[in-house]
């Protein structure tokens, strides 16, 4: 799966052009991928297991709804020491120190028990959305 994404978003970026290829490379941080969908849409991935992203509207600016039990289903999208933010991705720091990207202030997540194909975590609980630009 890890050598189809990459495949991928070469491919992706290539055909885009260098002025594209740049501009994706600073919207997003490394642990991040953004991929053309089948109906060729857009939806944020993990980087490199091409998980999907989802954001939690139970998050509120300053508290961050998904904690322990969530978590476990729910996995944040961590963020490492010498991240930066990047274009509308920023870092929110969680009450264990540990760092989470967040997409317009939106922190992001995956679905521990999603399928690479389908994002079962889409009407599976009401307060979770798929993440897309």
């Amino acid at each position: 799966m890890r050598l189809a994404v990459l495949a991928f978003v070469s491919s992706f970026l290539l055909a885009s052009g260098a002025g594209a290829a740049e501009k994706f490379k600073q919207e997003h941080p490394g642990e991040v991928a953004l991929l053309q969908q089948d109906d060729g849409s857009f939806a944020y991935r993990s980087f490199p297991n091409g998980a999907w992203l989802y954001i939690f509207d139970g998050d509120v600016p300053g508290k961050l709804g998904c904690v322990d039990n969530c978590m476990l289903r729910w996995p944040p999208v961590w963020a490492r020491a010498e991240s930066k933010p990047t274009g509308d991705w920023t870092i929110v720091e969680r009450d264990n120190g540990r760092r989470q990207w967040a997409y317009k202030g939106h922190p992001a997540y995956v679905r521990f028990h999603d399928s690479l194909t389908t994002p079962t975590g889409v009407g599976a609980e009401p307060e979770w959305r798929l993440l897309t630009p």
